[in-house]
């Protein structure tokens, strides 16, 4: 009975964000339990997997739940079976093993329904678990479909004023997201603030984590300072609470990464991508899926702050991790094929080849290359994509040449070839330069250039920008 006492304390302590006293009060019942059943033993164990899951402590989660299932084998309390069982399948998709996930939250599943039926609270559980699991398998349908098959379950049992109701919302705002549906995306994450608010006021830690997924969502709607805000509060009060190395604050860096980009702020990008993926590989190992879309983005992030060396161990990484662990279906994959990488043409085409970064390079916005958004919490956004057909300029030709002796060419392109090329000369340090098209050179779809075109180029030298 103290046993009991003590693990109630810890669910409590857990549910407000305080896990180490979560944590302390699992000790204590864990000192009372003996003579208790295997029940009363599993439960402590699927508490004490719960708090180490939040801790970020992935192994020794999966070890405690992984025994609790054990212990319950042919027990015939069914719903604690179908619930342990469930948050095993938690417990494996945290550590990337979707296929083990997929099992065993299918078994929770057919279990559940065959002896609960289909409107038991823990069955509705189950589905919005596997809807979790089929959103980070790439399958947004078929996560949709088991959200919308617990919501009346939930809705009838607990009040649409509820935790469980708020979490569905902000599962179902984060699926929308990824669908492409912003604007109920944004209204599906707004409901479950206010539901969360209205269930334990706006300073409890859930609150804290449903701002965190709206935020991405306001980015691609436009509404970067709100986001920029919310990003702000929301990884200030986490590191407070969890620490720095806690896997929701990188979460929280690679949306402001994703949200630097879009702003063209490059140095501020790959600074928090690299640290969202040190997190990532600290907490939940190097080879998790969860590191694709972050090591893509920072590939872009390196590559247009002129690391190409980074840029390129990046892009194989996130390529070799999703290879290795995400089904050939995914979207990301796609994305990632689709995607603009150091080495190719049209990267080329997309940064200053000098190796300065082409955000500091043009004044202007031009086209840019394609991020891949990052998905925890429900992130995936994509910067604009490379306007096919845009002509861009690059400067060719070795960087401490130019520097020295002043001459460099610009190559101009459209559509993947150079349609002219001109060569320009001037001081080290800048001053008014000329550019001249050579005579003669060929244009594809013009013939040759006929005379000579000058112009003078401002302070600084020839700029990388796009021409409409």
């Amino acid at each position: 009975m103290i046993a009991l006492e003590h693990m109630e304390t810890a669910i409590r302590h857990r549910r407000e964000g305080r896990l180490a006293e979560a944590e302390a009060a699992m000790r204590r019942a864990g000192a009372h339990l003996d003579g208790a059943d295997d029940e009363l033993r599993a439960e402590c164990d699927i508490v004490t997997g719960q708090i180490r899951l939040d801790q970020g402590r992935l192994d020794e989660s999966l070890a405690h739940i992984g025994s609790a299932v054990r212990r319950l084998d042919g027990a015939p309390n069914v719903a604690l079976r179908v619930y342990a069982t469930a948050q095993q399948g938690s417990a494996l998709r945290a550590l990337g093993r979707y296929q083990e996930a997929s099992r065993s939250l299918r078994d929770a599943l057919d279990l559940g329904e065959r002896e609960l039926g289909e409107d038991h609270p823990v069955v509705a559980g189950v589905h919005n678990d596997f809807g979790v699991l089929l959103k980070a398998y790439g399958d947004f349908d078929g996560a949709l479909a088991h959200y919308h098959r617990a919501m009346p379950v939930l809705r009838e049992l607990y009040g649409e004023t509820s935790d469980q109701m708020a979490t569905l919302y902000h599962n179902l705002g984060g699926i929308e997201f990824v669908r492409g549906n912003l604007e109920q995306a944004e209204r599906w994450a707004r409901r479950g603030v206010r539901v969360r608010c209205d269930v334990h006021g706006p300073n409890h830690i859930a609150v804290v984590y449903d701002l965190g997924a709206l935020a991405p969502i306001l980015i691609q709607r436009g509404l970067r300072a709100e986001a920029r805000e919310l990003l702000g509060s929301v990884l200030a009060r986490l590191r407070r609470d969890l620490g720095d190395s806690h896997y929701e604050v990188s979460v929280v860096l690679t949306n402001l990464g994703a949200l630097d980009a879009a702003e063209q702020r490059w140095m501020d990008a790959r600074h928090h991508l690299s640290d969202a993926a040190r997190i990532k590989r600290s907490v939940l190992g190097p080879d998790s899926p969860e590191l694709v879309r972050t090591l893509a983005n920072l590939s872009m992030a390196a590559e247009r702050t002129g690391d190409l060396a980074l840029a390129r161990r990046s892009r194989d990484e996130a390529r070799r991790i999703a290879a290795d662990s995400l089904p050939p279906s995914h979207p990301l994959r796609d994305q990632l094929e689709a995607a603009a990488w150091p080495g190719r043409p049209d990267v080329r085409r997309c940064s200053a080849s000098a190796g300065r970064p082409a955000a500091q390079s043009t004044g202007r916005k031009g086209p840019q290359c394609r991020l891949l958004g990052h998905g925890n919490t429900n992130i995936n956004h994509l910067l604009r994509p490379r306007a096919p057909g845009r002509v861009l300029e690059r400067r060719i030709g070795r960087r401490d040449e130019r520097r020295q002796h002043g001459h460099f060419h610009v190559e101009r392109w459209r559509g993947g070839r150079v349609v002219h090329r001109r060569s320009a000369r001037g001081g080290p340090r800048g001053g008014h330069r000329r550019l001249q098209r050579h005579r003669g050179d060929q244009v594809p779809g013009r013939g040759r250039v006929q005379g000579h075109a000058r112009r003078n180029v401002p302070r600084g030298g020839q700029r990388v920008e796009g021409v409409g």
